[in-house]
């Protein structure tokens, strides 16, 4: 019947409202059913619903000089000049419509024909409590939405307004199956845009002083609640999300009794926060609990750990007591605990996590002892610390013994972190670690040298303006060097250490030898500290005069350059790799009288020194240094006891 009726006329065709793909089929489908110059114009809240190829016109709101006109059609009579005091109240519902015509349609036809009376009452509802014919209308898209969708539009209309899409997702995608769909369909509808209004503590504020509800909140999102306190108690069975981070003159928690199926709390940099109310215990299904740098926290009575995933306890400084544990530990719950000021560390906290990974104690310094796990790791190691990679103990106040020699067991340790400690001597089971790869000791002033550690050793810091430790640290590495393949040793520092007596910056060095340089049994090779990215050097032994002696060079191999690019790098090159007794023909190295080193990379700057088992110059700094460590250490000792360490 379209075809027969309008094939041969020129029309336009509007189609409103369409929200299913068959009313376009029907009605517009087949191009052959009409003629030349027919146009068709059809409206949708759903933009999956036409073609890639149609011409596409998105609808915006109504600038001001638009909904202005528009609002007067309805709420004034022809020509009809509305006086001053009326034109302002029209401003207000204008600005409060946001440019949309159908709410400007609504309302300009509410007020048609009212007193300056009726239009204040008008307006103070409209504030309050939107025309409920409004709201129908403009409700209707979020009606048709499935019930996963109207719940994603809901949490981000509430909670993630003015997010980023990647941020967005991570939220939903953690409480929803098929949030990228839910969310591409809502950008369809064009219920959402990337850019949305901020969320405003007024709101929340009304729906708690006024009880209105509270029965079907699921979350409430206030960061900076700087304007109260301490929220009220309420019954809020389906609350599951609260966050009042970065709230600075929040007290104390609510009572949480009311909050059964609580499951995120974010108090982070809540900075007067000082109690956090004990029926936090009640909450059986909390997953995160976030109590980043609330320093005023005093009071932390219990938590139950359920079904928590997350514990973030980080530079809660005045806190001196861990939170009372109720219900099992689950396996993978993380903990975070840098930087409180707790004295003691409950055992369990290790042993119910079977797979911890990272445990991270630094920066407690109120802390007195370990947790007992540290202390007696040989036999926990099977229950909770078997798989941990990564220990950080930094900034703990830890002196001798204060580490166990059961730390050896941690077989899996892969990263040490023991700066700013108060060590004189560390224990020697360190070198037992195999695949330690990582080892932190910066800033730990009365350490004398380094303990020997393993072969699988790439990484490591210290305080490099010290002659002692830089010296322990190639004594240590001397004997696992391979003669023809170097292996560089990666570390953190500004400066090439004084250490090195021979320095610069151009890519090779000269170094005229000393008389009787080489001692035997006591020489142990050159070792080279550099910035940049080296790849491999050339080695040089020119004799002391030309008499038929040739000189002998080799090409040293760096076997891990590729994974170098350090601020400074460490390496030694052992006079085995130069030095062939069998062709040596009567010579001793002594014969040779200058050696030199070609670069070949990217060098900024460079320090070569000789090294020997016993150094003179050093062993003088040693033994002060050693002598000063043994007073110092009894000093610290006696300390201790006396305040019952």
């Amino acid at each position: 019947m379209i075809a027969r009726r309008l094939h041969f006329k020129k029309v336009v065709v509007v189609l409103d409202d369409i929200d299913h793909r068959d009313h376009l089929d029907y009605l517009a489908g087949n191009p052959n059913w009409y003629g030349n110059g027919i146009r068709i114009i059809a409206t949708t809240r759903d933009k999956h619903l036409i073609e890639t190829s149609d011409v596409i016109n998105e609808v915006t709101t109504l600038v001001d000089h638009q909904a202005i006109k528009l609002f007067n059609q309805y709420a004034f009579v022809k020509k009809e000049v509305p006086d001053e005091y009326v034109e302002k109240l029209s401003m207000e519902v204008v600005h409060h419509a946001k440019g949309l015509p159908l709410a400007l349609q609504v309302w300009g036809s509410l007020l048609h024909k009212r007193d300056i009376t009726e239009w204040r009452s008008a307006m103070e509802e409209m504030k309050n409590n939107s025309n409920s014919e409004d709201v129908e209308k403009l409700r209707i898209s979020y009606d048709r939405l499935e019930t996963i969708q109207r719940d994603i539009f809901l949490d981000i209309a509430c909670f993630l307004r003015e997010k980023d899409k990647d941020y967005i997702m991570k939220i939903l995608e953690r409480c929803y199956s098929g949030a990228n769909i839910g969310l591409r369909v809502l950008i369809d509808k064009s219920l959402i845009r990337e850019n949305l209004a901020e969320y405003d503590i007024e709101d929340f504020k009304e729906v708690i002083d006024i009880n209105t509800g509270t029965m079907t909140v699921e979350a409430i999102w206030c960061t900076y609640f700087g304007k109260y306190a301490l929220i009220k108690e309420e019954l809020l069975p389906c609350l599951r999300w609260l966050d009042l981070s970065f709230s600075s003159r929040l007290m104390q928690t609510p009572n949480f009794t009311g909050m059964p199926n609580l499951e995120c709390l974010n108090l982070e940099k809540c900075s007067n926060l000082k109690k956090v109310h004990s029926s936090l215990g009640d909450c059986k299904k909390l997953i995160k609990l976030n109590l980043y740098r609330c320093k005023s926290l005093e009071s932390f009575p219990y938590v139950n750990v359920k079904s928590l995933e997350h514990l973030n306890l980080e530079g809660c400084q005045s806190l001196e007591k861990f939170p009372e544990i109720l219900g099992r530990m689950k396996s993978e719950l993380e903990i975070k605990v840098k930087g409180i000021g707790i004295r003691k560390i409950p055992s369990s906290i290790i042993q119910h996590q079977a797979l911890l990974t990272k445990l991270d104690l630094s920066v407690m310094e109120k802390l007195v002892a370990l947790p007992s796990s540290i202390g007696m790791l040989k036999g926990l190691v099977n229950e909770g610390l078997r798989s941990l990679e990564i220990l950080n103990l930094s900034f703990c106040n830890l002196i001798d013994g204060g580490l166990s020699e059961d730390i050896g067991s941690l077989s899996s340790l892969k990263e040490l972190h023991l700066n700013g400690n108060n060590f004189v001597h560390l224990p020697e089971i360190i070198a037992q670690l195999g695949d330690l790869e990582t080892f932190y000791l910066s800033n730990c002033k009365r350490l004398p040298q380094l303990p020997e550690f393993s072969k699988q050793l790439h990484t490591i810091s210290a305080d490099w303006s010290n002659d002692l430790i830089c010296n322990s640290l190639f004594q240590n590495i001397s004997s696992a060097s391979d003669s023809l393949s170097l292996r560089a040793l990666v570390s953190w520092g500004i400066n090439i250490p004084h250490w090195f007596h021979h320095q610069g910056t151009s890519t090779s060095v000269s170094v005229n030898l000393p008389k009787h340089w080489y001692v035997r049994d006591n020489f142990l090779g050159f070792v080279v500290c550099y910035s940049g990215k080296l790849f491999d050097m050339t080695a040089h032994l020119i004799p002391l005069c030309d008499d038929g002696i040739s000189g002998i060079t080799e090409k040293l191999a760096l076997s891990n350059h590729s994974e170098c690019n350090p601020e400074i790098a460490f390496l030694l090159i052992p006079l085995s790799g130069l030095w062939d007794t069998s062709k040596a023909n009567g010579r001793t190295p002594n014969d040779y009288g200058l050696f030199m080193l070609y670069f070949y990379g990217e060098m900024k700057h460079y320090g070569l020194r000789l090294l020997y088992k016993v150094d003179p110059e050093l062993d003088a700094n040693f033994s002060s240094s050693k002598k000063y460590s043994n007073i110092l250490g009894r000093v610290v000792s006696f300390s201790a006891a006396n305040q019952g360490i």
